[in-house]
């Protein structure tokens, strides 16, 4: 059995648009688990949900993406799960499939696309074997967008999914102690380590012994990478940052990556008005750049390709 989960903060929109996208893959998983979390429930949100054959869950209380995986993980009873995410898309019919079954044939342990390809310049990710105490290793997390694995192997974990620190002289499971060193390497403070969503669980599960095929450059966040990357034909795509959306109630210039012109939000406004968001106050109160925003409109194009599909 295979289930798709999905926590999602519940965006109407953006839940809407990502239930499209799944329609084209729908037939390659058994359940879909959307967990709505920390939002006013939504009746069309349900709705919409239950029309594609999901099971609609919620909490009126913010669990974190951390507690709204387990949650999601304790919901069902299928033996393999591939976790998604609300701005995380498949580009072809057929990749869900694949990926379960690398998993199943016995080929690999885990597939997901690694944290750390972020721009043109970035090299690939190759991990190779698990190292304990291997600095390196405080840099190898798995998105957990299109993370396809076996439940119980994730509930084998210590179950925190979400982003953790630990103090200069604490113990990071499946790692080991908390040195200078690793304070250093990480860069955020000499006191202590900071890891990603995901990040501190790929290291329980490679130190485990568990195998990673590796699917790269997914993110569409740097423009450069946006417009060459495409050309490999990823079979997913990772757009990321879209938890900013309430900000755009409130004053630009005290949002993060807010610059002249927009800085970093005209990538999010374009793919917000994409999903069918309104967005055009907030172009004029923040005196958005459209011809920027436009551009990235040109670069998400061929990313997405189930448009005609759905």
């Amino acid at each position: 059995m295979r289930a798709a989960l999905l926590p999602t903060p519940g965006n109407p929109e953006m839940l809407a648009y990502w239930l499209r996208n799944f329609e084209t893959w729908r037939d390659e998983v058994d359940e879909l688990y959307v967990f709505v979390n920390g939002a006013e429930t939504s009746e069309n949100g349900r709705r919409a949900v239950e029309a594609a054959g999901g099971r609609y869950l919620y909490s009126p209380l913010s669990a974190g993406h951390d507690g709204a995986l387990l949650t999601l993980l304790r919901a069902t009873d299928a033996d393999h799960v591939v976790l998604c995410e609300d701005d995380a898309y498949i580009r072809h019919p057929g990749a869900v499939r694949a990926a379960f079954e690398r998993i199943e044939g016995g080929h690999t342990d885990l597939v997901g696309s690694p944290r750390h390809e972020d721009y043109a310049t970035s090299p690939l990710m190759e991990w190779g074997p698990y190292q304990p105490g291997d600095l390196a290793e405080l840099r190898h997390g798995l998105w957990p967008a299109f993370l396809f694995a076996r439940r119980a192997d994730l509930l084998a974990t210590d179950r925190i999914f979400g982003d953790r620190g630990w103090p200069r002289g604490g113990h990071i499971p499946g790692w080991g102690p908390v040195t200078p060193e690793a304070c250093a390497f990480i860069g955020i403070a000499a006191e202590f380590v900071h890891l990603d969503t995901l990040i501190g669980t790929t290291i329980q599960l490679r130190a485990a012994g568990l195998r990673t095929e590796l699917v790269h450059r997914v993110r569409v966040f740097d423009e450069r990478a946006t417009e060459e990357w495409v050309a490999a034909d990823p079979p997913w795509f990772h757009v990321t940052g879209l938890s900013t959306l309430p900000g755009m109630l409130a004053a630009p210039e005290s949002l993060p990556d807010y610059g002249p012109g927009g800085g970093l939000w005209t990538r999010r406004l374009a793919w917000w008005q994409r999903c069918g968001i309104d967005v055009s106050a907030f172009i004029d109160r923040a005196a958005i750049n459209r011809p920027e925003m436009a551009r990235w409109h040109e670069r998400f194009a061929p990313w997405v390709t189930w448009e005609e599909q759905g």
